[in-house]
């Protein structure tokens, strides 16, 4: 199965720090979401110390959360993102680390 990613088209390197030993991060959590980042994509390659740290690290993984929220927006709509995934990360990550 060919893995795509509204995020990247780099599927073989690590989206944070290019390393191409990688697995495939589901950027939205939980298993009611599992299959939704898969139809819609919403995946990055990370390499085991940045999967570690987004599954871990509050900051990373709210950044990937947004930037999922700004590609799939491109790409559907602000709504469309609501009635799927119901949290806006955007706000959420200006909220937190943007004071």
């Amino acid at each position: 199965m060919k893995l795509d990613s509204i995020i990247t088209r780099k599927m073989g390197e690590c989206y944070v720090c290019a390393n191409t030993q990688v697995q495939y991060h589901h950027i939205i959590p939980g298993h009611a979401y599992r299959h939704k980042s898969d139809e819609y994509h919403i995946i990055v390659p990370l390499c085991l110390k940045h999967h570690n740290e987004a599954h871990q690290g509050k900051e990373l993984d709210l950044t990937l959360r947004a930037v999922a929220q700004i590609k799939f927006e491109k790409k559907y709509s602000h709504e469309k993102w609501m009635e799927e995934f119901k949290i806006d990360y955007k706000e959420r990550y200006e909220r937190e680390f943007r004071k």
